[in-house]
């Protein structure tokens, strides 16, 4: 069975932002985190490339929460299918 996406997520966020992925709540903002934009941009590639999806990277950092970011990532993957 394949890892849930939010797990799978969760773990590129936490080793680009070298961050505890217990930080990762639904409501977390990345940049709450001490995500800067580089680690952003750094862990935007690497999803994209774990999901074989492209990101938006006009998305204000203000909104970019753990949960929002799973939910673009789900419906970037559902649209490829």
């Amino acid at each position: 069975m394949a890892e849930p996406i939010e797990h799978r997520i969760a773990g590129i966020i936490a080793a680009t932002g070298r961050i505890d992925p217990a930080l990762l709540t639904p409501d977390a903002a990345l940049t709450d985190l001490g995500l800067d934009s580089v680690t952003l941009v750094e862990t935007f590639f690497a999803i994209e490339e774990a999901f074989d999806i492209t990101l938006p990277f006009d998305l204000g950092p203000e909104v970019l929460t753990f949960a929002y970011l799973c939910r673009l990532v789900s419906g970037r993957i559902a649209v490829r299918a």
